[in-house]
């Protein structure tokens, strides 16, 4: 997935989150990013967010994304490592491997997501 690197925030107004920086130009020839950095409080990600709360989740969105890449490489990790060592059921491993194809899921359906 590709997404504004860095960290993402709540804007200057509750109903916008913001990056430091940006990973596209903008549309339109000339566009001054100056202004959206003083109107917003950074550049832009998403506005006219319902709730705060809403507006936070979003913000958090680069992080949970990276939890659960690193989630996934964990449960591959540990299926390897368990099924060596037949350190655990099979009952359990197909729990892990469960577990891994869910976060996998959520993963790839963030990734179809563009901003």
């Amino acid at each position: 997935m590709k997404h504004k690197p860095g960290s993402w925030r709540l804007g200057k107004r509750g109903d916008t989150v913001v990056a430091d920086s940006r990973t596209a130009e903008r549309p339109g020839a000339g566009h001054d990013d100056h202004d959206d950095i003083e109107y917003y409080g950074g550049y832009l990600v998403c506005e006219s967010i319902a709730t705060k709360e809403i507006a936070q989740l979003i913000a958090k969105a680069p992080e949970l994304l990276s939890e659960g890449q690193a989630r996934i490489k964990a449960l591959e990790g540990l299926l390897v490592c368990y099924r060596l060592r037949k350190l655990a059921t099979e009952k359990l491993l197909d729990e892990l491997a469960r577990s891994k194809t869910a976060w996998e899921a959520a993963v790839n359906k963030a990734g179809e997501v563009t901003t």
